[in-house]
């Protein structure tokens, strides 16, 4: 409710912390925490052994865990943990395995679309010259990008909390805003993917012409640390077309 209440009003930054709430109730924790305290049997001095920089997803990556075929990285893993740390091997493995649950969701192809135009959007491009989009203002676009899950749990739809003691599907939220204002222009909430999804998020653009920065950001509901965020650079000019006669649900 207070998430709906804040998109209502299309508040950005208190629609941000409402999930990220979502996402320390799930997880039992801080999310000013270090993000490895999420693993069992993990504290601060495991950390410092392990880097304390790591997150995890740096951690996936640095294991080989983020593969469909982990069965050796996994073994490789327990044994690193066994020969940095003080934790036992049923510990090790416990915490291994965590990791190997925890979601990696990859953006793959992203386009923005009118109803007569299509762009191609460099999600990762360098931020110190961006490409601004020529796009119109007050009209209809829709946010089409593809998702992928990968992984050997790329099919699991629950959600690993083991502090939260009921069942819980693992979702995500998309909410395209702009920093600079604090506004929210679309949210769509999505349920639990499994492998390849495309995503379609419709938004009406603004009617302040000149340059804007719009941020996609693609939310976790349950985990903390996995969040992501692109910036949409957009050029805004006067409506030239006609509206187009599909309507979409924003919110």
């Amino acid at each position: 409710a207070m998430l709906d209440i804040s998109l209502l009003h299309k508040w950005l930054s208190t629609a941000l912390s409402i999930v990220i709430l979502m996402q320390m109730i799930a997880q039992a924790t801080w999310h000013t925490d270090h993000p490895l305290l999420v693993l069992p049997h993990f504290n601060e001095e495991i950390i410092v052994a392990i880097g304390a920089d790591s997150t995890v997803p740096v951690l996936k990556n640095y294991f080989g865990l983020d593969r469909t075929n982990v069965e050796q990285a996994r073994k490789k893993a327990i044994k690193k943990l066994l020969d940095v740390t003080v934790i036992n091997e049923r510990q090790a493995t416990e915490a291994v395995d965590a990791l190997l649950k925890w979601p990696i969701l990859q953006p793959r192809k992203c386009m923005l679309c009118s109803a007569d135009q299509v762009f191609e959007i460099d999600y990762l491009q360098d931020e110190r010259w961006p490409k601004y989009i020529n796009v119109e203002s007050d009209m209809l676009y829709r946010m089409l990008f593809t998702v992928e899950m990968v992984g050997p749990y790329k099919f699991e739809t629950d959600a690993f909390c083991p502090r939260f003691h009921k069942e819980k599907s693992a979702g995500w939220i998309v909410i395209i805003g702009e920093k600079d204002t604090d506004e929210v222009l679309c949210c769509k909430k999505i349920s639990s993917i499994t492998g390849s999804k495309q995503l379609a998020v419709p938004f009406r653009m603004p009617k302040h012409l000149g340059r804007h920065i719009f941020t996609i950001f693609i939310l976790s509901d349950s985990y903390i640390g996995i969040d992501q965020e692109y910036n949409l650079h957009c050029e805004i000019t006067e409506k030239i077309n006609s509206e187009n006669s599909t309507s979409y649900d924003v919110f």
